[in-house]
């Protein structure tokens, strides 16, 4: 009888440690229909199968497989931290299990430890999709986008509670499940995820949802990351556009925004005052200064409350900085906050301070549903 010797890499060995204790029999894996490949992400490939449903019948998933690195490590260890596997936010996506192995369009294989294949709730479209799907229509309906980002914030809140960093919050990212236009937002992908609100060196996110510090390579905080690519991504689904290609001061809208504490005429045309107010604040270049999500959820724009007086038209300073001495003309000239931030970020000095406390979010448990008459009802897929 000839013994096979199965070669284990360090992360294939790591990430057993992390796989869910409660996986499927032998027999659930027998019954797995490949329907076909559903796309390609940017390290990953996702399938859809239909299996046997724990209510009887039959259900569609969608199973994504990714090489044991250690992207695959923080996906599982994130959707572990997340309580995604129990289902315990309705906001985050929902994953059934995790499994060695890459299943293929022709059959199910899992007897390769180079592959690691996670089986998550099947989604019908995602933020992105829906973005780009209205060419014709400048902005999405504003309590639509509202309902949608305010889930999205109490979903993120939650993570952080749970000692789970996103890093990586963008459209393509927040997955739909439902009919349309009554979808629920599922916050997915914690490929890039984090379980420390320490400071930390390196490159995260996407390109576009990048903060200044993270742009350009300074130490940042997870938590922190988080807030900013909120705020763009409130900016995508209220404007369907960026506020800016760099968060850089070089880059001309970054750097009007780093000196007028001002949103760039081509996204503030569509926005109400507090929804303004709301993203500047994401949007705070000082990231020792950048509220934390549970700050962010007394916002009024998120209770829905209004803002009747205009955004002021001031300089960073005066937007970000406490108030000045009352009698500034016996004190020192000091440069602005601005000034002291620019010159950071071009030096590439290193930024730390310790991450604002996580307050516990209670989350309904069925929440309520996306509002009707939302100005969506006349458009179509």
């Amino acid at each position: 009888m000839t013994t096979t010797c199965v070669s284990r890499s360090p992360i294939s060995l790591k990430l057993e440690q992390f796989l869910p204790v409660h996986q499927p029999s032998d027999d659930y894996f027998s019954l797995l229909v490949p329907r076909g490949k559903l796309g390609d992400g940017t390290a990953s490939e996702v399938f859809l199968f239909e299996c046997p449903s724990t209510a009887g019948g039959i259900e569609k998933i969608a199973v994504k497989v990714m090489r044991a690195s250690r992207d695959s490590l923080n996906e599982i260890y994130g959707l572990l931290r997340a309580g995604a596997f129990e289902g315990r936010h309705p906001h985050i996506v929902q994953a059934y299990w995790a499994k060695f192995g890459r299943p293929e369009v022709t059959s199910p294989d899992f007897h390769s430890f180079e592959w690691v294949s996670v089986a998550l709730e099947l989604a019908d479209s995602d933020i992105l999709k829906v973005r780009n799907r209205y060419e014709s229509v400048t902005q999405l309906p504003v309590e639509w986008s509202r309902w949608m980002w305010v889930r999205v914030l109490e979903a993120v809140n939650d993570l952080h509670t749970a000692g789970v960093y996103h890093n990586d919050i963008k459209a393509e990212n927040i997955l739909l499940v439902g009919q349309f236009p009554n979808y629920r937002p599922k916050v997915a992908d914690f490929s890039l995820a984090v379980a420390s609100p320490m400071p930390r060196a390196g490159s995260t996110g996407t390109h576009f949802y990048n903060p200044p510090e993270v742009a350009a390579h300074l130490t940042y905080l997870p938590e922190k990351v988080d807030t900013w690519e909120l705020g763009v991504l409130l900016i995508v689904m209220l404007c369907k556009a960026y506020p800016w290609d760099n968060a850089l001061p070089k880059d001309p809208a970054f750097g009007a925004y780093m000196q007028t504490g001002m949103l760039p005429p081509h996204v503030a045309q569509y926005l109400d005052y507090g929804a303004q107010d709301l993203i500047r604040r994401c949007l705070t270049p000082d990231a020792h200064s950048r509220p934390a999500t549970a700050e962010l959820l007394r916002h009024p724009w998120v209770l829905g409350l209004p803002m009747s007086k205009p955004v002021p038209t001031a300089t960073i300073t005066e937007v970000f900085a406490p108030a000045a001495d009352p009698t500034p003309s016996e004190a020192p000239e000091t440069p602005s906050r601005a000034e002291l931030l620019g010159e950071e970020l071009e030096a590439g000095a290193d930024a730390d301070a310790d991450a604002d406390p996580a307050i516990v979010l209670e989350v309904e448990e069925n929440p309520a549903p996306a509002p009707e008459g939302t100005g969506l009802d006349h458009l179509s897929f």
